[in-house]
């Protein structure tokens, strides 16, 4: 067999060096939810911001940041940063207030944004960006896409139609040669910014998985293709090649290079026989090598 080349997988068959949150023993029968320094719940997204840190965790069932000043060295490290809450020890969403600069409501994603950061804030509707890199608690975010300000956090603003400049469960989030990319998964489409944002609401220039920017049914209102979503929750880029994962349609879908024309169709499937079909592991009760379950 060649192995030469086969690429060099980051993951280590022998586990994860260091395992951040809740210590669990063997004989726990159940697995405490009560907020800490070192306690999660669901989180759903991590940004290492560079090789030695800092370190900011989407605990999103606590519905807070937290942040390692550094790369962690220990299991069960407790967090030096927190953002979203009063302090360590409360939780729920917005913190039981109104929406502000500093809150969420199941953030569920996280990303490098330039020399900031931004954060899919899933149920406020909203993405909320920092120009620079949180080193501390309780630091406000200087700009909000999908609302027209900090306060409001409606599904796309109130109005039964999306537009460039709403969003619907964000869960997504993705920044890349100064564009930005955000899986907007209630309105199934995937939105495109060509530079940073600098306004607040600041509309999108692209979208993929609509025909245009005020549709939002499960692949476009009709059978599956190469260009319709259903439920997409994430985002990276693989060498040049754009990809996406389509949950609702059990799939993975690469576009070569960034799309620059609104729907888009993409060029590669993972995880279906073809484009058109969409079914739980291709049919099958059981997984296979090429199959997928809402990826």
């Amino acid at each position: 067999m060649q192995t030469q080349n086969i690429p060099h997988l980051p993951l280590s068959p022998h586990g994860a060096k260091i395992i951040l949150g809740n210590n669990i023993t063997p004989e726990q029968i159940a697995i405490p939810i009560a907020p800490t320094p070192t306690t999660m719940f669901g989180p759903r997204a991590a940004c290492l911001l560079s090789p030695t840190g800092p370190l900011w965790v989407a605990d999103t069932g606590h519905h807070r940041l937290l942040g390692w000043q550094n790369l962690p060295t220990k299991d069960h490290q407790p967090a030096d940063w927190i953002i979203g809450q009063p302090d360590f020890f409360h939780e729920g969403q917005n913190a039981k207030r109104t929406p502000g600069k500093s809150t969420f409501s199941v953030p569920t994603g996280i990303c490098k944004c330039g020399n900031g950061l931004a954060v899919a804030d899933a149920w406020n509707h909203r993405v909320l960006i920092w120009y620079n890199i949180p080193k501390d608690s309780h630091v406000p975010a200087d700009l909000v896409l999908g609302q027209n300000n900090f306060i409001d956090n409606i599904p796309n603003r109130g109005s039964q139609q999306p537009a460039a400049n709403t969003l619907h469960w964000p869960y997504g989030i993705f920044c890349y040669e100064n564009k930005l990319f955000v899986a907007d998964t209630g309105n199934r489409r995937l939105l495109i910014w060509n530079q940073l944002p600098t306004e607040n609401g600041q509309p999108a220039d692209i979208v993929l998985g609509q025909p245009d920017m005020i549709s939002r049914n499960e692949n476009g209102g009709d059978s599956p293709t190469a260009a319709s979503m259903r439920w997409c929750h994430d985002i990276t880029m693989w060498d040049d090649n754009l990809v996406v994962t389509d949950a609702g349609n059990n799939r993975v879908m690469i576009w070569p290079g960034i799309p620059t024309e609104n729907n888009t169709p993409c060029a590669v499937i993972l995880g279906q026989k073809n484009f058109n079909f969409v079914e739980l592991n291709q049919g099958f009760y059981l997984p296979n090598a090429s199959s997928l379950s809402m990826p």
